[in-house]
């Protein structure tokens, strides 16, 4: 048996890393032609255990956009879990997009400036000037 018979590898286009995985034997060769990409090994291990770890900190710290899993159990291992920041972030904008798509993109428009402190961006005498052409456009017909 070869003594660093594993290695952890990464996959490049333009000198960015798109994909991190851990291999043995010619995995490297194989995937570099599955997609199309340079790579090189990052660094060898004895032990597979090893490997799983440093490839599971490396997906960690570069984010490559090709890898759907954390590492470190091969494709045994669940996707990555969507944060709760982003989780909120995507159900505020399919909210908005229902909304906007319910009341048309003018009045939504509307409603969206109307939530905002006008007096940052028009002097004090024009406000309310402008927040009755808002809430004309937002209580108008749909368009």
């Amino acid at each position: 048996m070869r003594s660093w018979r594993f290695y952890v590898y990464a996959l490049m286009r333009d000198d960015v890393i798109v994909y991190i995985g851990k291999g043995s034997g010619d995995r490297l060769k194989s995937q570099r032609r599955r997609y199309k990409c340079d790579g090189h090994e990052i660094a060898r291990f004895k032990r597979e255990d090893d490997a799983y770890t440093f490839e599971r900190h490396a997906i960690t710290e570069h984010c490559p956009e090709l890898n759907c899993h954390p590492g470190g159990n091969g494709s045994r291992v669940q996707p990555i879990k969507e944060s709760a920041a982003l989780a909120k972030q995507r159900r505020e904008s399919e909210r908005d997009y229902r909304e906007m798509h319910e009341m048309g993109t003018r009045r939504w428009t509307a409603k969206f400036l109307l939530s905002l402190d006008l007096s940052r961006v028009y002097e004090p005498s024009k406000v309310d000037e402008v927040r009755c052409q808002l809430t004309e456009v937002l209580n108008g017909p749909r368009c």
